[in-house]
């Protein structure tokens, strides 16, 4: 079984999504928090960045943390390239927070962020 809760696979990942999604130009980091480090401890992860320096910084919720809930995803590799699509989305406008139209940002987000990580665990390029 793989530890996703090793930083050394956090970076690997890291790694291995950049290029996938062309964002080799970008300096990005991950690391894992604790919920109560997450700005809305409802979530798994959150992402920032700055356009213009092209930099970002993806905090993700230790998996080891997750909630005893059936109905959360518990994949922190599906996170991880959630916010990524963040990233790669930057360079459009960002919907208002709390409007349905970021709702439904975040609904496609996620959705290509489950069809990325699903594909490429059916093709076996992991």
């Amino acid at each position: 079984m793989i530890d996703t809760g090793d930083e050394v696979w956090l970076a690997e990942k890291l790694c291995h999504w950049r290029k996938v999604l062309r964002l080799q130009d970008w300096e990005i980091r991950a690391r894992y928090v604790h919920q109560w480090e997450l700005d809305d401890p409802s979530t798994r992860a959150d992402c920032y960045y700055g356009k213009t320096e092209r930099r970002a910084v993806i905090r993700m919720l230790k998996p080891e943390e997750f909630p005893d809930d059936p109905t959360w995803e518990k994949d922190p590799e599906t996170s991880l390239v959630h916010e990524l699509l963040h990233v790669v989305m930057s360079e459009f406008c960002r919907p208002e927070e709390g409007s349905r139209d970021e709702e439904l940002f975040e609904k496609a987000i996620n959705s290509l962020a489950l069809a990325l990580v699903g594909l490429e665990r059916e093709r076996g390029d992991r």
